[in-house]
């Protein structure tokens, strides 16, 4: 099976040269089944994989074509367009399953996964489908090397997911994000800004400093700012709350735009209370303290 992952930072900058780190999230899976009651239809990725032989040479594309005309398809309780890689972790299962080999770099493997998943979104990073292929933390540094590394969570940072109740296309805020980027000097600005955030995000996440929630508070606010149509109105008010009284702070978690979005905070207790007042049901990523 094939877990999900959470880009905990580095969304869309990533895209322009920042640091990313990534990790896997088992909660939800997916695996190739043959002719299962609760199926879902392989068809068109399997269509466009066949289509483009000498693109995808690096696939057994016979036997996934044989294999897929015998009935091949996926079985998936990661949610789709919400941001843990639901199109990341089926790439990483065929990947897994029809690969020649998976013995080369790993800069390769990324290579390969990112061009089998651009036709979920028309543009890929292959962290996505790496992370759920190695299902192991990966840090993405701005001289492009992979590094797969064991961090521990810092012990009094506990991480979140908050569901926004819809879904958000993900090759469209992908697209808007690149055109934008390439055309709008002062958009471009912004992100370089954002980038160097996030960069120090990850430094303080991975050192476990005592700066990272100030880091992660300043890193909610700009990525307000700078993309207030990725924070559907359903999470707004959630993370003004947050910001204004210091007891959680609201990211994107993938594309955003709907989905998941990702929470941090050193007050669980008071997240809970929170949220539980508000009949919103959260579900955390990492619980530090079992007792907590």
């Amino acid at each position: 099976m094939t877990p999900a992952k959470i880009l905990l930072f580095g969304e869309y900058t990533v895209l322009v040269g920042s640091q990313a780190l990534a990790i896997p999230f088992p909660n939800f899976s997916c695996q190739l089944v043959h002719k299962s009651a609760s199926e879902q239809s392989l068809t068109p990725f399997v269509k466009y994989l066949l289509s483009q032989p000498e693109e995808f040479s690096f696939l057994h594309l016979d036997r996934l074509q044989f294999d897929w005309q015998q009935g091949l398809s996926v079985i998936s309780d990661i949610p789709v367009q919400y941001g843990v890689g639901s199109s990341g972790a089926i790439t990483a299962e065929i990947y897994r399953h029809y690969a020649r080999s998976v013995d080369k770099p790993i800069a390769q493997v990324k290579s390969e996964l990112a061009s089998m998943e651009k036709f979920m979104h028309g543009n890929s990073s292959g962290i996505d489908p790496l992370v759920c292929f190695y299902k192991k933390p990966l840090l993405f540094d701005h001289e492009g090397t992979i590094h797969l590394i064991n961090p521990s969570h810092p012990s009094d940072m506990h991480i979140f997911l908050i569901d926004s109740q819809t879904k958000a296309p993900t090759r469209d805020y992908v697209a808007r994000f690149i055109d934008d980027y390439q055309h709008l000097e002062s958009f471009t600005q912004q992100v370089q800004q954002l980038t160097t955030l996030v960069n120090e995000c990850i430094t303080a996440y991975l050192n476990t400093s005592s700066q990272l929630p100030e880091c992660i508070k300043k890193l909610s606010q700009l990525q307000q700012q700078i993309f207030p149509f990725l924070f559907p109105p359903t999470i707004i008010p959630h993370q003004q709350y947050g910001l204004t009284h210091d007891v959680f702070y609201i990211k994107l978690c993938g594309s955003g735009g709907g989905g998941y979005f990702l929470g941090f905070s050193q007050k669980p207790h008071d997240v809970e209370q929170y949220f539980k007042a508000k009949e919103i049901a959260i579900q955390w990523v990492n619980r530090n303290n079992p007792e907590m």
